[in-house]
């Protein structure tokens, strides 16, 4: 087809009867093979080749093959106007879909921050209202034991100052006056009164606990009695509670009280260890012993697990008539 347009161009103004011959093989091939552009250059060339007749027809044809093939790129203009505008809100569609999906997931990430957030405070006042309840507790369960304590010592200064001072005048006036048996007995009052009263005085749970505990031991340890200390001096007592060494002094006393008054026992062993947790005290003596009944009733004993309790202590007990008494301290430190 463009071999008959070169020929055509080439015969134009030399032959126009053969040129026109080729224009209209050109046209007959382009509709033939439906090439509007083909048809559209050999109808021009053949309205200027052409005679008057036909060239008119041909000049429609030109003119409407003209508008068909405008028609069609105004068509295919919009459609891929249309395409392209498609393609463009595709793309924004696409983006503000993204956008919306990275926004959700910005909102998401935020509440899971709030929540990690919100549980992290909630943790953190548990633990701080804990720790609250806690350390109230404690401080109840030291002024508790602190109250008892100076309870016992105001109780013990009025027995020293008045009690056994009233009791001693008395015995001095009736010195030439009363029977012996009389003066004896109030002796023994009086003597009673004076123990009870260094029982229950202060105790000194600073750098010299340790002397003052001994000293106590000591004093309560009967004359036929030996007593035998161990591990005293290998404990750090600068790092025991002041409450705790209150409440060790009194359990240690109130054994060797008791001993002295129940047992008659000729030998008393007190072992002290320390242990990463707690304080360890082994105490036995070699007297009566008590019997598992006997355990229960006394009142002295009873006392001891009360106070051991108020610091978080426990004592065991292993005791049998005639074989002495055994007992196993443990304090946390």
């Amino acid at each position: 087809m463009i071999s008959y347009e070169h020929l055509v161009n080439y015969y134009s103004g030399k032959n126009n009867d053969l040129a026109r011959d080729y224009a209209e093989k050109q046209l007959e091939i382009a509709k033939a093979y439906g090439n509007s552009n083909g048809r559209q250059t050999a109808l021009k060339q053949l309205i200027g080749l052409a005679p008057a007749p036909r060239r008119a027809t041909y000049a429609e044809e030109y003119v409407r093959l003209s508008d068909s093939l405008g028609d069609a790129a105004l068509k295919a203009q919009n459609t891929f106007a249309k395409i392209r505008f498609d393609e463009e809100r595709k793309e924004e569609e696409i983006s503000n879909l993204t956008t919306r999906n990275e926004l959700q997931e910005l909102q998401s990430r935020q509440m899971r921050t709030r929540w990690f957030t919100s549980l992290l405070v909630a943790l953190l006042l548990i633990l701080g209202l804990s720790f609250l309840i806690y350390y109230f507790r404690q401080r109840h369960k030291k002024e508790k034991i602190r109250e008892v304590h100076n309870t016992e010592s105001r109780i013990s200064k009025v027995i020293h100052d008045e009690l056994a001072n009233d009791i001693f005048n008395v015995m001095s006036s009736l010195d030439n006056v009363a029977p012996e048996p009389v003066i004896d007995k109030l002796e023994k009052i009086y003597l009673r009164t004076r123990d009870l009263s260094r029982e229950n005085s202060d105790i000194d749970t600073g750098p010299e606990f340790i002397n003052s505990l001994v000293a106590t031991l000591s004093v309560n340890t009967p004359s036929h009695t030996r007593l035998i200390l161990k591990g005293e001096n290998s404990v750090n007592w600068q790092k025991i509670a002041p409450e705790k060494k209150m409440v060790l002094y009194r359990v240690l006393q109130e054994l060797m009280v008791n001993m002295k008054k129940h047992s008659g026992a000729k030998h008393v062993a007190i072992s002290f260890a320390e242990t990463p947790k707690s304080l360890e005290i082994n105490y036995s003596d070699t007297g009566t012993g008590f019997t598992a009944e006997g355990l229960k009733k006394g009142n002295g004993l009873r006392n001891v697990e009360n106070r051991l309790a108020s610091v978080n202590g426990k004592i065991m007990f292993a005791a049998e008539a005639d074989r002495g008494l055994k007992a196993g301290i443990q304090i946390p430190v």
